[in-house]
């Protein structure tokens, strides 16, 4: 969802936020459909939300002023219906005037790894038995209009690259392949973790291979949104 030319002709300096950092999902999907078991790990000091933060403003600083802004974590209710109303709630008095807000925040999505049926959410690792260990992140972003709040603009984190081969022309998997591609942004880490059952056996070297993949994801998804609301080249 772009931003109008001249919506982002207007905007100089955006307040960014982002709140996708406080946990980490283990999604541990079963042999059949909708069989699956779901468990989480704190991982605030991991510094996710940062780390995008540092990201989206060396690659907007470019072009406008980017302002971080500072919210009241603790005003959410979790009962908000949008983005705008979340923002409202727990952004703190006294912020820099900005000409928008640009928010990523976690988002449901229906899955797109291998299609189990499970809606994913924010950060996660997804296991299938038989299958490989991805991590994914389904989270937006959001730009908001900082006087009213209105949505000028926004994407799911994803990538814009697309491999198609002769074979996927042939079986008519061309189309599907282009559609599902930036949906969802996922990747393949190290099959070590399919040890573990749920959050809590994992070990602290298994840990950092979930932190350095999660990393990873966020560096290389920003760009899809960005791109699609016509903040970046």
């Amino acid at each position: 969802m772009p931003a109008t030319p001249q919506q982002a002709a207007s905007i100089k300096t955006i307040g960014i936020v982002s709140v996708i950092g406080q946990r980490v999902t283990y999604m541990n999907m079963g042999w059949m459909k909708g069989t699956r078991e779901e468990s989480s790990g704190d991982t605030e000091n991991w510094g996710f939300d940062q780390f995008a933060l540092e990201k989206l403003t060396a690659k907007l600083s470019p072009r406008y002023k980017i302002v971080p802004i500072e919210i009241d974590r603790t005003k959410s209710t979790g009962t908000e219906k949008s983005v705008s109303e979340a923002l409202r709630a727990t952004l703190k008095p006294g912020q820099p005037p900005v000409d928008a807000y640009l928010v990523l925040y976690p988002t449901y999505s229906a899955d797109y790894i291998s299609d189990s049926g499970a809606a994913l959410n924010g950060l996660g690792v997804y296991r299938r038995k038989g299958s490989s260990i991805q991590v994914f992140a389904a989270c937006d972003l959001a730009l908001l209009d900082a006087k009213t709040f209105a949505t000028l603009g926004g994407g799911q984190l994803g990538t814009s690259e697309v491999k198609i081969t002769t074979a996927d022309y042939l079986s008519g998997q061309a189309l599907s392949k282009s559609t599902r591609n930036g949906e969802l942004a996922h990747r393949k880490i190290n099959a070590k973790l399919a040890v573990a059952n749920s959050w809590d056996e994992f070990t602290p070297e298994q840990l950092e291979q979930v932190k350095a993949g999660i990393t990873s994801l966020l560096n290389d998804s920003l760009d899809y949104p960005l791109k699609g609301m016509g903040l970046v080249q």
